[in-house]
C-alpha cells in the first residue's frame, strides 16, 4: 500500500441525491450512497449505473451508512436503531435508549463503532454483532471527545495502522 502525492479521480458519478452525504465502499468496483434529504440507499458501479436501492425500514432518512467486512450494509436511523440490509431484507441488530445514532464505522475486526448523541452527552460505542464491548466518551485528559449538538454529523474511521 502506498499513498499517493496527488489524488486521482477515478470517475464521477452523478447520483439522483441533492445532498450526498455518506459514501461506503462494497467492492473496488461498488459503492453504497445516501443522501441527507432522502431515505433511500443507492448501490452505484464505477460507471455511476444504479445497481441496487434500498428504502430504509422506518421510512426515515439514514444517518449514516458503513459496509461490514462480510459485504452487508448497516446504517444508523434517527429512530434510534442501527439496521442491517441483507438481500432484501432489513434487520434491526442494535435499538438505542436514550441516544441517536450519529456516524459509523465498520472495523477491520469486524466489529462496528457507532458514534451516539444523547442532546447533552456524545460517545463512540464499539458492537460485536449487538453486544457492547467497549465504551469511549471522554480523552486521557476528562474532556467530551466530541462536542454535542445534534445539528452537526460527526465521523469516525479506524485507523488500521
Amino acid at each position: 500500500t502506498f499513498l499517493l502525492d496527488e489524488p486521482r479521480i477515478l470517475t464521477d458519478i452523478q447520483t439522483e441525491y441533492r445532498d450526498l452525504q455518506s459514501v461506503s465502499c462494497l467492492s473496488d468496483s461498488e459503492l453504497w450512497t445516501c443522501g441527507i434529504s432522502d431515505k433511500i440507499l443507492r448501490l452505484y458501479n464505477l460507471q455511476g449505473e444504479l445497481l441496487r436501492s434500498v428504502q430504509t425500514k422506518s421510512g426515515n432518512v439514514p444517518q449514516d451508512i458503513a459496509v461490514t467486512r462480510s459485504g452487508g450494509l448497516v446504517y444508523a436511523d434517527w429512530d434510534s436503531s442501527i439496521n442491517l440490509v441483507s438481500g432484501t431484507q432489513i434487520q434491526t441488530l442494535i435499538t438505542l435508549r436514550g441516544w441517536r445514532p450519529d456516524g459509523l464505522c465498520s472495523t477491520s475486526s469486524g466489529d462496528l463503532l457507532v458514534i451516539m448523541d444523547s442532546g447533552e452527552q456524545t460517545k463512540v460505542v464499539r458492537y460485536s454483532g449487538s453486544t457492547e464491548k467497549q465504551c469511549i466518551q471522554w480523552d486521557d485528559q476528562g474532556k467530551p471527545l466530541y462536542t454535542s449538538d445534534l445539528l452537526n454529523y460527526k465521523y469516525l474511521s479506524e485507523n488500521t495502522n
